[in-house]
C-alpha cells in the first residue's frame, strides 16, 4: 500500500496488491486494481489469467472463463497451458462441461503427462455421466465413464459410478466388477457393500447377497445410519425370510418400518414385515399357538392395500383358522360371511375345504365358537 502511495500508476503495484488482495480474498479491491492494471496493458494475457483467477475464486466462474478465454485468443496464446487449464475449470464451474471437456482435451493434446488436466478431464466427465443418468440416458452415461477410465484406468469414482449404471442396466456382472475396483480400498464402505448386495441379487447369487448386504447393515448400525438402515433392510428381509429366519426377518421388518416413515420405500417395508408376519403367523397356527397366530395374521391383514393378487384373501383365511385356534369362532365366522357376500372363489383351498366352499367354513367357524347362538347357528347350517 505504501508503494501505490508513491506511485498510484505504477503498474507492478497494482499487480502485487491484486494478488495480495487475492490472497487475502479481498476480492473486490483485487479485481479493481487487476481490472486497472489491465487497462494499462491490454495485451498481457497474464493479467487476464490474474483477473480470471480472482473471478473464480469470488465465484463468478462465468466472468472467470470468458477472461480466459480472451487472453486464449491472444496471438501466440492459443496453446497456454495456464490458461486452458484456467478456462477448463471455469466452464466447469460455470456448469459448461462440453466446453471444460474440450479445453482439458487440449492440454493434454499438447501434454499427455498434464495431470492436473486428466484429473480435471476425468472429473467433468463423471459429471457429464451424472448428468445423463438423472435424465435416464444411461448409454451416453456409461460412453462418458468408459471415456474417463482412458484417463485414468483405476479411478475408484469411475469405477463406482459404471457400477450404478450398470445395476441399471441390469447388468449384474459388470456392476460387480466395477464395484469391487473401489472396494478394494473401502471394503467398509456403507454403499458399495448395499449395492454389491444388490447387484448379487439379481445376479441370483442370494449367499453373496446377503453376505453383502450384512456388511452394509453393520456400518449403517456403527454409523447410527437408521434410514440407510432400513432401505438395507427392505432389501435384507425377503432374503432373511426366504432363508427360513422368521422371526429376524420381522425384526428388520419392524426396524424398516420405523425408520422409512415419509420416505419412498415406506410402502415396501409395510409390505416386507405383512409377508413375514403371514409366514410366521401361519407356522404358529400349525404349532397350535393361537394368540400369537391371531397377532401375526392381524398384523399382515392391516394395510389390505400393500397386498397383490389374491394375497388378501389368503391372509384373511389364514387369520380367520388362526381365529378358530384361538377359540374366537364368531370372527372367524365374520371373515369368511365377508367373503361370501363378495363373492369370492376358493378353489385354491384343499379338500374338504374346496368342495364344501365358504358355508361349510363359515359352519366350522360358529361351531368352534364359545357362545350358545354360535353352536345353534352351526347347527343350523350343517342340517
Amino acid at each position: 500500500v505504501r508503494a501505490r502511495q508513491l506511485d498510484p500508476l505504477d503498474l507492478n503495484t497494482r499487480i502485487n496488491l491484486g494478488k495480495t488482495y487475492s490472497r487475502q480474498k479481498r476480492y473486490p479491491q483485487a479485481i479493481d486494481e487487476l481490472s486497472a492494471a489491465i487497462a494499462n496493458g491490454p495485451g498481457d494475457a497474464t493479467l487476464l489469467a490474474e483477473l480470471a483467477t480472482v473471478y473464480l475464486e469470488k465465484g463468478d466462474a462465468s466472468q472467470a472463463a470468458a477472461l480466459a478465454e480472451k487472453g486464449l485468443a491472444q496471438k501466440g496464446r492459443e496453446k497456454d497451458a495456464r490458461l486452458r487449464l484456467l478456462a477448463a475449470r471455469a466452464h466447469y464451474a460455470a456448469g459448461n462441461l462440453d466446453r471444460a471437456v474440450s479445453s482439458y482435451k487440449l492440454v493434454l493434446g499438447a501434454d499427455k503427462t498434464n495431470k492436473e488436466a486428466a484429473r480435471g478431464l476425468v472429473t467433468t466427465l463423471n459429471q457429464q455421466a451424472f448428468a445423463k443418468f438423472g435424465g435416464k440416458d444411461l448409454a451416453s452415461a456409461e460412453n462418458a465413464l468408459k471415456e474417463a477410465l482412458k484417463y485414468d484406468s483405476a479411478d475408484q469414482r469411475t469405477h463406482f459410478n459404471l457400477g450404478v449404471v450398470a445395476l441399471q442396466k441390469g447388468d449384474a456382472a459388470a456392476a460387480i466388477a466395477h464395484l469391487k475396483v473401489p472396494l478394494e480400498s473401502r471394503g467398509d464402505d456403507l454403499l458399495i457393500n448395499r449395492l454389491l448386495g444388490n447387484a448379487y441379487l439379481v445376479a441370483g447369487d442370494r449367499a453373496k447377497a446377503v453376505e453383502y448386504y450384512r456388511r452394509a447393515e453393520a456400518e449403517a448400525v456403527r454409523l447410527r445410519n437408521n434410514p440407510l438402515l432400513a432401505e438395507i433392510y427392505v432389501e435384507l428381509a425377503p432374503l432373511t425370510l426366504a432363508s427360513g429366519k422368521t422371526d429376524e426377518a420381522i425384526d428388520q421388518g419392524e426396524k424398516s418400518v420405523r425408520f422409512a416413515f415419509g420416505r419412498p420405500y415406506e410402502n415396501a417395508a409395510k409390505r416386507n414385515l405383512q409377508l413375514a408376519r403371514f409366514v410366521r403367523g401361519l407356522e404358529r397356527v400349525k404349532a397350535g399357538n393361537g394368540a400369537g397366530a391371531v397377532e401375526d395374521l392381524e398384523g399382515a391383514t392391516r394395510e389390505p392395500a400393500l397386498l397383490k393378487g389374491n394375497e388378501e384373501q389368503v391372509f384373511d383365511f389364514a387369520l380367520a383358522l388362526a381365529y378358530v385356534g384361538a377359540g374366537q369362532g364368531e370372527k372367524a365366522a365374520e371373515i369368511f360371511e365377508r367373503h361370501a357376500k363378495k363373492g369370492t372363489r376358493v378353489t385354491w383351498l384343499k379338500e374338504p375345504w374346496a368342495s364344501g366352499g365358504l358355508e361349510l367354513l363359515i359352519a366350522y367357524a360358529y361351531y368352534r365358537g364359545d357362545k350358545l347362538a354360535s353352536w345353534n347357528r352351526a347347527s343350523a347350517l350343517f342340517a
